[in-house]
């Protein structure tokens, strides 16, 4: 889980943290896109914090609570047919 990479290495989250800034800066995936996957991944993980803060930054990037509820049980999408394929793509990717 992204804690224990947090604590075992201070470097791997400074490069995570770039990372992931460098997404959100490309604006190559909109929010809903960015953070659907991100709780996709973060499932794939099993990392709850990572799952917990991606759930609400999803619902607050507008993706509809059934597409959320749907991804965060391990589920894909289902009422945004583009989000399904993008979340299925990057979970095939893992």
């Amino acid at each position: 889980p992204f804690e224990k990479m947090a604590a075992a290495s201070p470097l791997a989250l400074a490069l995570f943290a770039d990372l992931a800034l460098g997404l959100v800066q490309s604006k190559v995936l909109d929010a809903k896109q960015r953070e659907m996957v991100d709780l996709a991944v973060s499932q794939l993980n099993d990392c709850g914090f990572c799952a917990t803060f991606h759930t609400d930054m999803a619902v607050k990037a507008g993706v509809s609570k059934a597409d959320v509820d749907e991804t965060a049980a391990g589920g894909l999408p289902q009422q945004d047919r583009n989000l399904r394929v993008l979340v299925q793509a990057a979970v095939d990717r893992i």
